[in-house]
Formats: structure tokens, sequence, C-alpha cells
């Protein structure tokens, strides 16, 4: 069957026929129907369409449960390709995709274990990204509403964790491992 609805429909329609497989369009917020989707029909393959090319989304997406991130400008025969790749258990990602994902994961598994972004707290990664966007010290302890000295205490770690001796090289750390722009 192929259908187009809303997302509520679409959650109510793959609860009541159980697809194999799912093409998701992503807009903002999509990526929770994409998580609803995968919970309502976990047997379902997902594969996303979407205009967004940036890491985040497509992180988000696999993360969500989507099996292939397809581009809106992919052409039918690319589509083709990544719906057969999908549907055969494969991943699949549009070329300028791949070419985005594949360095900043092998830049990611080539850090020492303790220092990669997962290995971060929630909050030093909320720091590191604020330092990464030039924010002082002051300017992050007021958007996080935490002290100037816990921001300190944060950096602190944050340069041990990883390895770094001065700011800069933060902010370098958090450009390779993908966690700032």
């Amino acid at each position: 069957m192929v259908g187009e609805s809303s997302a509520q429909d679409a959650l109510e329609t793959c609860h009541d026929l159980d697809p194999d497989f799912i093409v998701c369009d992503v807009r903002p917020n999509g990526i929770e129907l994409v998580e609803r989707l995968h919970a309502v029909c976990p047997n379902a393959m997902l594969l996303v369409l979407s205009t967004f090319t940036d890491e985040h989304n497509v992180h988000a997406a696999l993360t969500a449960g989507a099996r292939g991130y397809l581009l809106k400008t992919a052409n039918s025969k690319e589509l083709s390709a990544a719906v057969g790749a999908v549907k055969g258990g494969a991943f699949y990602f549009s070329p300028s995709i791949a070419d985005l994902i594949v360095p900043n994961y092998v830049l990611k598994s080539a850090l020492p274990e303790d220092s990669r972004p997962d290995a971060l707290s929630s909050r030093e990664r909320e720091v590191l990204q604020w330092l990464a966007q030039g924010k002082s010290t002051k300017e992050i302890a007021a958007s996080l509403g935490i002290s100037a000295r816990t921001v300190e205490g944060h950096r602190s770690r944050l340069m041990k964790k990883v390895g770094a001796h001065t700011s800069s090289e933060l902010i370098r750390y958090a450009l390779r491992s993908g966690m700032a722009e």
C-alpha cells in the first residue's frame, strides 16, 4: 500500500496495517514522528526523505529508527536504490549525506574512548557547544542558569577529558568531533 497522510493519520494507519516499509518526510519536529512510527511499527524499515543536510538531523533520524536518509533532490533511480537497500536490510544515505557523516564518523572513532563526545556529560556537551560559538563564561552561565564558577569547572573537566591545554584546542576538538559547526 502506498499512501500520503498527516503525522496522526500515518500513526493510525501504521498501527492498523503494520507496514513493512515506510518513507517518512522529516520537517521541523519530524524526528519525533520517526520515533513514534518506529515505536508503533518496530519491524517496518524506515527511510527518511528530507531537505535537511546537517549531521544533527541525520544522526537524530538514525537514532530514532531510520535505516536510510535520502535527500528530496534524489531522482527516481536513487529513490529506487534507497528503497531496495533499506528493504534488503542495509542502510542507505544520499551520497552528499554519506560524504558528510563518514569523515566525522572516522574522526570520532579515532578519538580515545574517554574523550569521545558520548563520554561527556550532557552539561559538558552544552558548555562545549556554547564555547565553540564564542560565548564568554558569563554568557554561558547566564544562558544555562548556573554560576560562572560552575562553567569554569565544566571547562576544566572538558579540557582534561579531551586532552586540550587551551580554549582554542577545546574548540578544535568540538569542531573535529562534530559537536560544533
